[in-house]
């Protein structure tokens, strides 16, 4: 598959993580959570909550496990027992969302997700050791926030914010940054005529990478200058929904899941350098300082061994 050898084949699996250190791996299917310690597939820990189980991340100290299911219900354990620590749901003061994505604040023991409060989606902060929490945004506006990376060079979180344009009735998109050290944040606007549906940026060439259909950009670190712009060529068949996109570690290469095929491409030339067909794709990850590329589909998921710096 996409000329790497296969290390693992697993049955569906709708996210499929691996720790920093390898260590861990963990793939979700419709209402469980599996969780693989040093490659020992035949024996996984069963987790049963939350159902429905939808986006994972381990902190970055892979100490930690994060669960958020389909609700926005969000599931924290810890990775030595796998025992429960927190768990984050709606209650009267805030509602969490789905699919808004979440993720740990490195230098705290803090949880950053997305909630509706008083009728607005807003960013919150969630002290892990105490029942606090507070927002980080206080927007009075219709946005739609949704998480999209971690840029380790500025040690922020960026989020995408979007609402609809009352004079053009078209989507208009901005990144917010949250910044870990002191949560404080800013917001960036992108250059006209950048639309959004993923975004990472690539502290090693101090760009910023965005992907709207099948339309990819190289922008500026401020956002504001187009300095590449390329129409991706990919198979037709069907409407082709983007899914995922992630950047391996090294800033060199990207990989797109498409529902009906995933993409490698090179950063330097955003060129195509290798495509396969594979239907149903929604997950599409590097791991483990690029050792690994994990592919998620509604059938079945893959841990590939990565040679791209080999070609």
């Amino acid at each position: 598959m996409l000329g790497m050898k296969t290390v693992k084949t697993f049955n569906k699996s709708y996210n499929l993580v691996m720790s920093s250190d390898a260590k861990f791996v963990c793939r979700t299917i419709g209402s469980k959570t599996f969780l693989y310690e040093n490659q020992n597939w035949d024996h996984p820990v069963l987790l049963t909550k939350p159902t429905n189980p939808g986006d994972v991340k381990f902190s970055p100290d892979n100490l930690f496990v994060i669960i958020q299911n389909t609700s926005g219900n969000i599931y924290i354990y810890e990775t030595e027992n796998f025992s429960p620590i927190k768990r984050i749901v709606s209650n009267k003061s805030y509602k969490m969302i789905e699919h808004g994505g979440c993720a740990f604040v490195g230098n705290k023991k803090m949880v950053l997700c997305i909630a509706i409060v008083q009728s607005r989606e807003q960013v919150l902060a969630f002290d892990l050791e105490t029942t606090n929490w507070y927002p980080i945004t206080d927007f009075n506006e219709n946005y739609h926030i949704s998480y999209t990376s971690y840029s380790e060079k500025e040690n922020a979180h960026l989020f995408q914010i979007s609402r609809i344009n009352k004079i053009t009735d078209d989507w208009d998109y901005q990144i917010l940054k949250v910044y870990e050290d002191n949560l404080s944040m800013e917001i960036l606007n992108l250059p006209p005529g950048v639309f959004l549906d993923e975004l990472v940026f690539n502290h090693h060439q101090n760009t910023y990478i965005s992907l709207y259909k099948r339309e990819i950009h190289l922008l500026s670190s401020d956002l504001k200058k187009i300095i590449k712009k390329e129409n991706l060529s990919i198979p037709n068949n069907g409407v082709s929904i983007v899914c995922d996109m992630s950047l391996s570690k090294n800033g060199k290469f990207i990989v797109i899941a498409y529902s009906e095929c995933v993409v490698i491409l090179d950063i330097e030339h955003l060129e195509i350098i290798r495509i396969e067909r594979i239907p149903y794709a929604c997950f599409a990850q590097f791991g483990n300082d690029d050792e690994f590329l994990l592919v998620g589909t509604w059938d079945s998921g893959y841990i590939l061994e990565n040679n791209l710096t080999e070609s």
